[in-house]
């Protein structure tokens, strides 16, 4: 039951359930050095923005037409001073060395590759061949004098390893541990010492104090000592068992002689005779304090250690605040009085211990009296999570017990006395309902739009989830995890969430159609979003122009050819190698900007060619027949490509260029965001029907027919 209290959390306790995380990853690209880097060595990133970017992209195709210009020889706008002309040459250079660096669209896979990578971890954590006999035990000294016990042990290691320490009964508690005369490393695995043991021929030492009842010493080596020395101050108690010869050692045991003759001891004398006496009573107190959540307790058990069964009387100071919930024991002045009957080995009782700052654990010095009836104390300490403490004074005997669960354990002496300030941290407040993840469709009509919406929700108690939806808007479907919930009314209720994780999808619909402006759903999560999906499919029938909304999402390109083609148109109006002018060359590019781009470039060499035939035609007859020729074929295929044109562009769709997520054919245009709050931002998009785009073509195709007549006559 008070194991239960100490992983019960308070009621009012709230787990967070942390932040959501991103899951959108853009491009990556690998930083090397040709050299070795030191641990202290740093460096710098130097990034531009998007809007940055974009203005010098736009100036290197600006220099790129000017320097493009210049050399063809075309006229140009003069600066005041003739200085300025050397100046020409830096858009172009500006231009080449932007276009020399890495496309943003080529992803750097980087090397080595992640199965070299495996393959490298793998070899790193191999384990050592040796394993799991990489550490023996050559030597073992034991030194007794009195009530100090110490170990010298003799140890060699292949690899790095840790090293199980030899177990020691009798109450020894390790007080000093030297490896190689500096301190040693040592952790507490299972109840047992662990030393982390370095690869190469050690020497260990470790010593410490045996309490003085203590009558029998058990020394149990995990690995087996080669050879072993028992080493007893002369005058001393204690006696060594015969050691065994031919055979490694796995354990030591040591036994305490019983004194020949001893004031109030196991015999006393009567005349010259000795005649046998009771021995004094040893008890052992073991106080546990449990400290839960809400309440603190104590338990005390008081044992018999030796054989002697008759009655026993001790007064056992109680705790500060300790207050016994049974008649038993009877409390006087602080203290319990311990009654043990005739032939009871045992008796244990529970107290209530008050909750306080600080908790002072002391053992009474006169507790061992000679000659008399006495008891030594062992302390354990449990603790709920909720509580931190910090203890000073006498060092731990063990950390756990022996299921592993935590525990602070202390053997004190007469005397001893440990300190325990016991702290609670203030909880960091969070949310107890995280948004992982949300993805909006909107699917616009003739008169509705439909919106569904999927969630992904993280709760670590049971929640309300109140979103809101726009206004006017009609809930038609409720689903969550996969079960569909009835509706009782067209808004949107309070969803109930139960710890865990759940997928909620939604759909409604709203009384709004599509619109030369169509825009995502205004949706209201009520929680800070993260992994932002909006989508948005506007059809078929729409021509798209603009899009925007948020930083991640669809943009048009077109725009950027658009303004390339009138650039050259512009070039070319002012070339006078044909009678087109800059507004006409600027028609025939935007018409043929829904082909690809050779075709308009082998339609423009065409009417170049036909300039260039007037001009500069050769003399001998063999070469002009066949140039002739050759422009003839020039002709018939720049028609069959212009009537191509025209087909395209007034049975096929535009080309808009439309780049970005999901954005494939412009049927599902799509926004992300890492992190939006609980009004999702919107995206949108300006869009034409697309009887606009075929009325535009058709117009074109009428311009091009009367222009091509005139067209023919100059190149006949």
């Amino acid at each position: 039951r008070h194991g239960h209290e100490l992983d019960q959390l308070p009621a009012n306790a709230l787990v967070q359930s942390g932040p959501a995380i991103p899951e959108w990853h853009a491009r990556r690209h690998a930083l090397r050095w040709s050299g070795p880097v030191a641990p202290e060595q740093t460096f710098r990133l130097w990034l531009l923005g998007p809007r940055s970017v974009s203005l010098l992209k736009l100036l290197a195709v600006l220099a790129a037409f000017l320097l493009a210009a210049r050399l063809a020889g075309l006229p140009l706008p003069r600066p005041r001073r003739a200085a300025a002309d050397a100046a020409l040459l830096l858009p172009g250079l500006l231009s080449l060395t932007l276009c020399t660096l890495p496309g943003p669209v080529r992803a750097e896979t980087g090397f080595p590759p992640p199965e070299l990578l495996k393959q490298l971890r793998e070899r790193l954590l191999e384990p050592d061949a040796c394993l799991p006999h990489c550490a023996s035990l050559a030597a073992a000294r034991v030194a007794l004098a009195r009530d100090r016990l110490t170990l010298e042990l003799e140890l060699h290691a292949q690899a790095d390893t840790a090293f199980p320490l030899p177990a020691v009964g009798g109450g020894w508690q390790t007080m000093d541990a030297r490896l190689d005369k500096r301190p040693a490393l040592l952790r507490r695995e299972q109840g047992r010492l662990v030393l982390l043991l370095p690869k190469g021929l050690h020497h260990l030492r470790l010593s410490g104090r045996l309490p003085p009842q203590t009558q029998h010493i058990d020394i149990s080596f995990p690995l087996p000592a080669q050879t072993a020395r028992i080493e007893i101050v002369p005058g001393s108690d204690w006696h060594a068992t015969p050691l065994p010869t031919g055979t490694a050692i796995h354990r030591l045991a040591l036994e305490r002689t019983p004194p020949a003759a001893a004031e109030n001891g196991s015999k006393h004398r009567t005349g010259d005779r000795l005649q046998p006496g009771p021995l004094p009573e040893l008890l052992r107190v073991e106080r546990t304090l449990t400290l839960g959540q809400q309440s603190w307790s104590v338990l005390t058990r008081i044992q018999r250690e030796g054989m002697n069964l008759a009655p026993v009387h001790i007064e056992l100071p109680l705790l500060e605040g300790e207050a016994p919930l049974s008649a038993t024991p009877e409390v006087r002045e602080g203290h319990a009085r311990i009654l043990l009957p005739a032939g009871q080995r045992s008796f244990s009782f529970r107290s209530r211990l008050e909750i306080a700052p600080r908790i002072a654990l002391v053992a009474r010095p006169d507790s061992l009296p000679a000659g008399k009836d006495g008891w030594y104390e062992v302390w354990q300490v449990k603790a709920s999570p909720v509580w931190h403490l910090r203890h000073e004074g006498l060092p731990l005997t063990a950390m756990a017990d022996a299921s592993g669960h935590w525990q602070l354990t202390w053997q004190p002496w007469p005397g001893d006395s440990v300190h325990i300030e016991v702290l609670r941290p203030a909880a960091v407040p969070g949310p107890t309902l995280t948004l992982q993840s949300l993805r909006a469709l909107a699917r616009p009509g003739a008169e509705h739009t439909r919106h569904e919406l999927t969630v992904q929700l993280y709760a670590t108690q049971g929640e309300t989830w109140r979103p809101g939806l726009p206004r006017g808007a009609q809930l038609q479907q409720l689903v969550i995890d996969g079960r569909e919930r009835p509706l009782g009314q067209q808004t949107l209720p309070e969803i109930p969430v139960t710890p865990g994780r759940h997928t909620i999808k939604l759909a409604w619909t709203e009384p709004t159609g599509a619109g030369w402006l169509m825009r995502t759903t205004a949706f209201d999560a009520a929680l800070p979003t993260a992994n932002l999906h909006l989508q948005l499919d506007p059809g078929r029938n729409r021509w798209i122009l603009f899009t925007g909304g948020l930083p991640i999402g669809p943009a048009v390109l077109y725009w950027g050819t658009l303004a390339v083609i009138l650039l050259l148109a512009w070039a070319l109006g002012r070339s006078r190698l044909t009678p087109l002018g800059s507004v006409q060359w600027a028609l025939l590019g935007m018409g043929l900007s829904q082909s690809p781009a050779w075709l308009g470039l082998l339609v423009a060499g065409w009417l170049l060619a036909l300039g260039l035939r007037q001009r500069h035609w050769p003399a001998r007859a063999w070469l002009h027949n066949l140039l002739q020729i050759l422009l003839v074929l020039l002709t018939v295929i720049a028609l069959l490509l212009l009537f191509a044109a025209v087909r395209e562009g007034l049975l096929g769709r535009p080309e808009m260029q439309v780049s970005g997520p999901a954005a494939l054919h412009q049927a599902m245009l799509e926004w992300y965001a890492d992190r939006a709050g609980p009004e999702l931002p919107r995206g949108w998009i300006l869009s034409l029907p697309l009887w606009v785009y075929r009325v535009l073509m058709l117009g074109w195709a009428l311009w091009l027919a009367f222009a091509l007549l005139g067209w023919l006559r100059w190149g006949w």
